[in-house]
């Protein structure tokens, strides 16, 4: 997915930004994230070096996390991008 995003936008315009992959409202995938800013059933909010993403829903949880990467797992119901 990565190399199909580049091809259509310059890496210069998009090198401080997210990359968000979602299946369905079930998971969501964030590459580029700095750190987990909140924690909790109901809502996660996620740094990154331009944005904060704050994902709402019920029984979210972290299926994965690395320095760099993340994928929440539950019933996303709404997500926020806070500049």
């Amino acid at each position: 997915m990565k190399k199909d995003f580049e091809r259509f936008f310059p890496t210069d315009l998009t090198s401080n930004l997210p990359l968000i992959e979602m299946t369905g409202n079930r998971e969501i995938t964030v590459e580029g994230c700095t750190g987990v800013l909140k924690y909790e059933s109901e809502n996660i909010k996620v740094n990154t070096k331009s944005m904060v993403i704050s994902v709402n829903g019920r029984s979210l949880k972290l299926k994965y996390l690395s320095s760099s990467a993340l994928v929440i797992e539950g019933t996303v119901l709404k997500i926020e991008f806070i500049l």
